[in-house]
């Protein structure tokens, strides 16, 4: 409420003027309402009209809005502070939550890993079990593969021509060459070159004679073709072996020329190699081979020292030991 009646102007020097009287009432109205604000807002405005009873009406209404101004900004504030309080524990709580979540799918997948790496070591065992058998059975298909070679030889270095007849060839290569003067052409059953016809290269004659007595015959004179030449031949008589053995014998060759073995040979269908000490012994895979050369690897021996045998040729054999 606005003061009731007005203040009576004096003329004497001793009463302050209206002026005066208003100029110090608002400057004490000021400094009332700068005051920190304290609970009651009936409280303060009784305080406003018994600090100010001369001050006019817009003047007294300003201190009272300042009043509720200052507190209603308080409230803002606190109800602002309340807000911003409660979404931060929200969050922080979404946070927790968010984290035990993960926590529970990293267990779950550590659980995973452990079943897959079960799972994995499990396969693996069965995958070498497999390997293994799968080894047996190549190396029991290959034994059979030899087995019906075991009537073939293999000859490198007679000369290719256009219309040749290959049995007069063998058989002459029998009789003046090896002296086995019991071999004819009936001997015989298949003759041909393998592989496809190069002009750089003299392909190899595998012949196969009607049973194993009259091949082991003319397998067995074939050391007279050294002796003939002192100890040198351009014709070389050799087991017709499998690709997997031809190969082997191959790489047991190399591991010879790198000091690993003494020698390596076939020897009725079977690769065999000799070391420094004992005696000769027959390989079926590269695992026994990697075994007697005493050799870190055994997967593929010969292409770690293909590129220090560049003149080493495969077809002639002319390394071969008997």
């Amino acid at each position: 409420m606005p003061p009731k009646g007005k203040p009576k102007r004096g003329k004497t020097n001793d009463t302050p003027t209206n002026d005066e009287d208003q100029t110090t009432h608002a400057n004490e109205a000021e400094d009332q309402a700068s005051v920190p604000f304290i609970e009651g807002i009936d409280d303060q405005e009784e305080d406003v009209r018994a600090n100010l009873p001369s001050q006019d009406h817009c003047t007294w209404l300003l201190n009272i809005i300042r009043i509720h101004a200052k507190k209603m900004a308080k409230e803002v504030l606190q109800e602002h502070e309340n807000t911003k309080l409660a979404q931060l524990k929200q969050e922080v709580c979404d946070m927790k939550k968010a984290n035990e979540q993960m926590q529970n799918k990293l267990v779950e997948f550590q659980d995973e890993i452990s079943k897959l790496k079960r799972s994995r070591d499990g396969i693996n065992r069965e995958l070498a079990k497999k390997t293994n058998e799968l080894e047996k059975l190549k190396q029991h298909m290959d034994s059979i593969d030899q087995k019906q070679r075991e009537q073939r030889v293999r000859i490198t270095g007679i000369t290719e021509e256009d219309g040749e007849d290959l049995t007069k060839k063998v058989v002459k290569l029998a009789k003046n060459k090896l002296g086995v003067k019991k071999i004819n052409g009936a001997d015989i059953v298949q003759i041909h070159r393998s592989g496809k016809k190069k002009a750089t290269k003299t392909r190899d004659i595998i012949v196969q004679f009607e049973n194993k007595a009259t091949r082991d015959l003319f397998h067995g004179a074939r050391k007279k073709l050294y002796v003939k030449n002192d100890g040198k031949s351009s014709v070389y008589i050799n087991d017709d072996l499998t690709d997997f053995r031809q190969k082997l014998l191959y790489d047991a060759r190399m591991l010879v020329r790198r000091k690993k073995l003494k020698a390596a040979w076939a020897q009725c269908g079977n690769v065999m190699v000799l070391m420094d000490q004992g005696g000769p012994h027959a390989v079926y895979n590269y695992q026994e081979l990697r075994i007697h050369s005493g050799m870190e690897y055994y997967d593929d021996v010969s292409n770690d020292v293909t590129d220090q045998l560049d003149d080493y040729d495969t077809g002639t054999m002319s390394d071969c030991t008997f």
